[in-house]
């Protein structure tokens, strides 16, 4: 499974850019006037948000879009073997919190 760090943990939403920090150059003005970047601000901290929705305007970094896309995972199927003799097949379906309980 890839992790797309530009889908909006909030929203779904593709419709992302990144955000830009430190001092600007004359193009990234002109790339933020295009929307195509959003500027961050000139301090840089560990903290700092990497992506922008331009739908939901939530903001969010790398380390959220993992723990959001393992959030997702319903499942795991593997299997071992096949080539010319029998083959095992392992899946693993994870409990779905439901409004009434655990399904």
């Amino acid at each position: 499974m890839a992790i797309n760090y530009k889908k909006c943990p909030k929203c779904g939403s593709l419709n992302v850019i990144k955000i830009l920090y430190g001092m600007p150059t004359h193009e990234a003005f002109l790339m933020a006037e295009e929307e195509k970047i959003k500027l961050g601000g000139c301090c840089i901290t560990d903290s700092d948000p990497e992506y922008y929705c331009k739908d939901c305007e939530n903001e969010w970094d790398r380390q959220t879009a993992i723990d959001n896309a393992y959030k997702e995972i319903k499942g795991i199927t593997a299997s071992v073997g096949g080539y010319f003799g029998g083959y095992y097949e392992v899946e693993i379906v994870f409990k779905v919190e439901s409004l009434n309980g655990t399904i």
